[in-house]
């Protein structure tokens, strides 16, 4: 993956090095104005599929012949209307995320150009939609995002270099993703297919219902981790919450730190490996699949149906359980 830095030093040095109040009068920006004038436009094609949103923003491209620069010019363009927005009452200034989006889809596939940069920590509030439908583009996000970040990708690398709302890769079907901060609620739900990394912590629903893919988080997470998603891997390399595996279909969850209350609550299938520690209701109301723990558990549920647990490798008798509670939790 191409550095941010090695982007900006060879083909964003002037905007880079620029005062943004200077880019703001500069002619550059000239084709960057003419996109947000048609933001309405734009914006309805949002309504639409395929082909029709196509050829909206296809038509952009013979119109204006925008380059890269001019993907960064409308990050700097954009930062005037925020104000606006924000005094109006509307809560839609993160449409222009949608609009970056669809510009570096046309642009790639027109072009074959790659290595996209998206410029969003001089902004008041986070764009929306950045990476949406993503097809192939190398694009790096310097700043944070807003809800749905490369929501229905398909391939192609984003990497982002902030923190993220909630909805991070919703629906991803490919491709790779890295965020170097952290996210908030629902990372990765419903995932298909791709890698999502994550290297800070993330809250609660990591990835629900996903049915494929790969999921790690470098810290901590939230409640309700893999909830019943299908053929999907998850990995957190610190703590998590309670209700881990909820309803869990397949797949494998693998958390290195210390999990809260019922793990494996409802499991169906799949397997669970803990290394750390946790606490009571370990398989409550479980129905099938595996749990291994590798640490010290406060105690297995009566209400354990199906399935297997292991405690350190071995196979445990339910009957003989003992119920317990772990010393200075």
């Amino acid at each position: 993956m191409v550095s941010l830095s090695k982007i900006i030093e060879e083909e964003y040095a002037d905007v880079a090095r620029a005062d943004i109040t200077s880019i703001r009068n500069n002619s550059d920006l000239d084709i960057a104005k003419k996109i947000i004038a048609k933001r309405e436009e734009l914006m309805y094609g949002a309504f639409f599929e395929g082909d029709h949103v196509e050829k909206i923003f296809g038509t952009v491209y013979e119109e204006t012949h925008f380059e890269k620069k001019d993907i960064i010019n409308l990050c700097y363009a954009i930062s005037e209307y925020q104000d606006i927005f924000k005094a109006s009452g509307k809560n839609d200034f993160s449409d222009f995320g949608y609009i970056l989006s669809q510009l570096i889809n046309i642009h790639h596939k027109i072009t074959r150009e790659n290595d996209y940069l998206i410029k969003t920590d001089h902004l008041i509030e986070p764009l929306s939609y950045l990476g949406f439908e993503n097809n192939g583009a190398h694009i790096i996000i310097k700043g944070n995002t807003g809800y749905d970040t490369c929501k229905n990708m398909k391939s192609g690398t984003v990497e982002i270099f902030g923190n993220a709302l909630s909805h991070f890769g919703y629906r991803m079907r490919g491709g790779n993703v890295i965020l170097n901060g952290n996210a908030e609620d629902r990372v990765g739900e419903e995932l298909i297919e791709g890698t999502i990394e994550i290297k800070g912590s993330v809250k609660n629903h990591l990835g629900n219902q996903a049915s494929g893919g790969t999921i790690i988080v470098e810290k901590n997470a939230g409640a309700f981790v893999g909830s019943e998603m299908g053929e999907a891997k998850i990995i957190v390399k610190g703590d998590c919450d309670n209700v881990i595996g909820d309803s869990q279909q397949g797949g494998e969850i693998t958390i290195f730190g210390n999990a809260g209350f019922q793990i494996g609550y409802c499991l169906q299938n799949g397997k669970i490996t803990l290394h750390g520690n946790t606490k009571d209701y370990v398989g409550d109301s479980m129905q099938g699949g595996e749990i291994h723990l590798h640490g010290e558990y406060g105690g297995i549920s009566p209400r354990m149906y199906r399935g297997n647990i292991f405690h350190k490798g071995m196979r445990m008798s339910y009957p003989n359980a003992v119920f317990r509670s772990i010393e200075n939790w």
